[in-house]
């Protein structure tokens, strides 16, 4: 279809010349859209449509608070009312009458989440009244706008569809006023809403719920008490445009005042911070934070929190983030740690903030819009979880080697102990020597620096204590007379315990699995329960064969030949 190159200030002249006209053959005019084109019901459709949730409301007045520069945001629920104040710039008269645009925005995508021109009608299914008071800090009076939301929805269902122009509606219901103002040199905006239904008010009434859903999806800033805040907010805000974090207070009747800052997570590796390429452009930053203990994010996380606040869940793994607005979940990220096993995915906390403008939030914020800058991302970001999968992976390893030299290690310092009192009984403490210097052998190349230099030294120690069996056998020298002159031989210290020490408490196959977290479903878990029952009814949990089956596993699923 060729191009339409009608210039925009012809489009009134060829509307006047085709009205009454027919639509002409063999070329394209423009027919500009006329106010009755557009029917009110547009309206509660996009509130109900896109904002499902009553919380997503709360959510969008925030964002134009964030957008308008406020560093604190109070949320007020008193009565049937809720109010969102915030100390951000406030509006003169012309942005006040612009703010009343449908679908409309003059905000600059780069530098502000909210761009769309609808979140302010976001409350129309709530309540039956809005009403917008804003300040500039120059000005000496106060501005306020009026939606009659209640009228509208009365109007819209006594009428046909399709009578009511949406221009005509937002018309007839919307007021404006000025007064003076107390607050002189001072700028701020108040959103409140006002008679909100029962059912939405016991969502937004809950404390709980809300202060949940503030945390996970709202620009929060740290807990002063994190130890890694100023590292991570200074990073974030000298490389990501538009980065910002609020303190939002809660008030309510019947509850006490509460800042809500983001729980201080402790036990945590220092962090991971840096940028996210595609094609040599960064698209994105991220930070990340390992679990020091070698496990997903628990309870013991979170001891610095009030017990039952949180959970552990809401802060495993990586987030999406855009100008600090969360977009999606935490589980959204899951598949890309090894193509969807996921094991080592909630032992990270971490975010990503987008920095590419052409990767843009849907309405609901629940995902990116599908085009080829969210592929790119998408891409890049799984291949820096990967690498972030391989840090933690052979953190892992070096872990579960480190733990399994130790056990060694004890070993063999209790058979040096065993041997010092009653000498070298040539064929049991032969086949014991083999053993611990397999499993030193074995984990040894996994190990961290201070137990593989421990374990160097134990394996020339068990080399020492071979050579003497193998030469009291082959002289055919007694048991007694081998045994006596080999503990005089051994060292007087060692670089392991020598304490005998308590067995090792028998593991069944649920325990392994449990170790390696590899129970990330409920299904698995049944499953693999289901086996080890089994195998446990069968063999017996003390068998020699059922040892030696879970040991097998383990090894296989730690990698190892």
């Amino acid at each position: 279809m060729p191009k339409d190159t009608t210039p925009k200030g012809q489009l009134k002249q060829n509307a006047s010349i085709l009205v009454g006209d027919e639509i002409p053959q063999g070329k394209f005019v423009t027919i500009p859209a006329k106010d009755d084109d557009i029917g009110g019901q547009l309206l509660p459709i996009l509130s109900k449509g896109l904002y499902t949730n009553p919380l997503d409301c709360i959510r969008e007045y925030v964002q134009n608070s964030v957008d308008a520069g406020a560093k604190k945001v109070t949320i007020k629920i008193t009565g049937n009312s809720v109010l969102v104040h915030d100390t951000g710039q406030g509006m003169d008269e012309a942005q006040l009458l612009s703010s009343r645009k449908f679908g409309i925005s003059g905000k600059d995508l780069a530098e502000h989440v909210g761009f769309r021109g609808i979140g302010i009608y976001s409350g129309y299914d709530l309540a039956n009244r809005l009403i917008i008071t804003t300040k500039k800090a120059d000005s000496q009076d106060e501005l306020i706008m009026k939606f009659d939301f209640g009228g509208m929805k009365k109007e819209l269902e006594a009428s046909p569809v399709g009578t009511i122009t949406l221009s005509a509606i937002l018309s007839d219901f919307t007021s404006f006023s000025r007064k003076p103002s107390a607050a002189a040199g001072k700028s701020f905006t108040t959103v409140q809403l006002e008679e909100i239904s029962e059912v939405h008010l016991r969502k937004i009434g809950n404390r709980a719920e809300l202060r949940q859903y503030i945390l996970q999806n709202l620009p929060v800033d740290f807990s002063d008490n994190f130890d890694f805040k100023q590292r991570i907010t200074d990073d974030l805000a000298q490389n990501v445009p538009g980065y910002k974090a609020v303190t939002i207070e809660l008030q309510s009747d019947d509850e006490e005042d509460e800042i809500i800052t983001r729980p201080p997570l402790n036990g945590l590796r220092a962090p991971n911070i840096g940028p996210i390429y595609s094609d040599g452009k960064i698209i994105a930053y991220y930070w990340a934070c390992l679990n020091k203990e070698n496990e997903r994010l628990g309870e013991n996380n979170l001891a610095l929190t009030k017990k039952g606040t949180y959970k552990p869940s809401d802060y495993q793994g990586f987030i999406y983030k855009c100008k600090g607005f969360t977009i999606g979940n935490r589980d959204q990220l899951y598949t890309l740690f090894t193509a969807g096993s996921g094991t080592l995915y909630r032992w990270y906390t971490g975010e990503i903030y987008v920095i590419d403008d052409q990767v843009i939030p849907n309405t609901a914020r629940a995902d990116f819009e599908t085009n080829a800058a969210k592929s790119r991302l998408e891409i890049a970001v799984k291949s820096k979880l990967e690498e972030l999968e391989k840090a933690a992976e052979k953190i892992r390893n070096t872990a579960l080697s480190d733990k399994k030299v130790t056990e060694a290690l004890a070993a063999l310092g209790a058979l040096h102990n065993e041997i010092s009192k009653k000498g070298i009984d040539t064929f049991e403490d032969w086949d014991k020597l083999r053993d611990v210097r397999d499993q030193i052998k074995k984990h040894r190349a996994k190990t961290s620096a201070v137990i593989k230099e421990k374990a160097d030294q134990s394996l020339k120690i068990v080399e020492k204590l071979e050579k003497e069996i193998r030469t009291g056998v082959s002289r055919n020298v007694s048991t007694s007379h081998s045994a006596k002159r080999s503990a005089k031989s051994l060292p007087a210290t060692l670089p392991f315990p020598t304490k005998p020490v308590d067995p090792a408490p028998e593991r069944t196959l649920t325990d392994v699995l449990k170790e390696l977290d590899l129970f990330d479903s409920p299904s698995s878990s049944r499953v693999m329960e289901a086996i080890d029952a089994v195998l446990v009814d069968v063999l017996g949990s003390d068998s020699t064969a059922y040892q030696r089956i879970i040991a097998a596993v383990e090894t296989t699923l730690q990698g190892e030949d």
